[in-house]
């Protein structure tokens, strides 16, 4: 084990009593029958107002960092957190602790795709939370979108299809561009302030911190 057995079954439980059908199913009915605004990071977003509008649907759904505490960003990204569906990677789960006041409020919390080795680092931080609900969606229903091992679909892909199963009446997508923008502001501070802290950023993730400080610049 690269981590300790205890740690290992720790996460594995865990996986089976947040992964269950009735789990899925009371998930699945928060969405059922409403009109539903899926909101990600794109720095493209930054000036078109769509704030208000956002939070005017029955719920707000947020993908990995598509988070804003801060409140200069609701005029264009809304200001509401209902569902918050995170790859829960080592990454994520340290931004996730940076900015924990702003999510904990959520109704849901939806792991996408999220390793075994990440659930291991998860649950010790967060796995005793009572709120927001944490299910963790079924790795054979990650899997089935997958074409290959060298083919999955990104978190937002995933997500949307997961949303398009809910029976909901309706669904508006915002800050969606699939990179080719980089990152919004705060994320981009966000980052800066992350790496200021290197020393205790894990070493298997400062890759990551970095290329994404280098996408977060693109826009600006």
């Amino acid at each position: 084990f690269l981590h300790s057995p205890r740690r290992y079954l720790q996460a594995m439980r865990f996986r089976e009593s947040h992964g269950s059908a009735e789990e899925l199913e009371e998930l699945k009915a928060y969405f059922r029958g409403k009109r539903v605004a899926l909101v990600g990071p794109a720095a493209s977003f930054q000036g078109l107002g769509y704030g208000p509008e956002i939070d005017a649907h029955d719920v707000v759904a947020r993908v990995n960092s598509g988070v804003f505490p801060d409140p200069g960003f609701s005029a264009d990204y809304g200001s509401r957190l209902d569902v918050l569906f995170s790859v829960l990677n080592s990454f994520n789960i340290m931004m996730l602790s940076h900015i924990r006041k702003d999510w904990e409020h959520s109704k849901f919390l939806v792991g996408v795709g999220t390793q075994d080795s990440d659930l291991i680092e998860f649950v010790p931080r967060f796995g005793s939370l009572s709120s927001p609900r944490t299910h963790i969606l079924s790795r054979n229903w990650f899997k089935s979108m997958s074409t290959s091992q060298l083919d999955r679909p990104n978190t937002g892909i995933s997500v949307i299809r997961f949303l398009l199963e809910t029976e909901l009446q309706a669904l508006d997508v915002y800050g969606f561009d699939f990179y080719e923008s980089g990152y919004h502001r705060y994320l981009e501070d966000l980052l800066v302030k992350m790496e200021r802290e290197k020393p205790k950023v894990p070493a298997d993730i400062r890759g990551d911190l970095r290329s994404k400080l280098v996408m977060a610049s693109r826009w600006h």
